[in-house]
């Protein structure tokens, strides 16, 4: 049984060749469509919702937390952080400040 085709690439190597440059291409795909999470931190959450919506995040989740320092209905932070890479589609977790307790 003879495994090595004309030009001298045996079907195994192909399709691992033919693999690995598959793999390659989804990644650089799925890089691409990541972008940066826009920083929220002190706007109110209305404004950090549109500001998420601007940059293509729609599934954004409202945690809240006591927060002596920060007026109520001011993000205090995100998840992912901003300036990290992130799909659209992932959900964005905004942490809103109830106020002091």
């Amino acid at each position: 049984m003879r495994m090595v085709e004309e030009g001298g690439f045996s079907k195994m190597k192909f399709r691992t060749i033919l693999l690995v440059t598959t793999l390659v291409l989804a990644m650089a795909c799925v890089a691409e469509n990541e972008v940066k999470v826009p920083r929220v931190e002190s706007l109110s959450l209305d404004e950090a919702r549109a500001r998420l919506a601007a940059a293509g995040f729609d599934d954004i989740e409202v945690e809240r937390a006591v927060n002596p320092e920060v007026a109520a209905g001011v993000v205090v932070s995100s998840r992912p952080e901003a300036g990290e890479s992130a799909s659209p589609g992932e959900a964005i977790i905004v942490t809103v400040s109830s106020g002091p307790e």
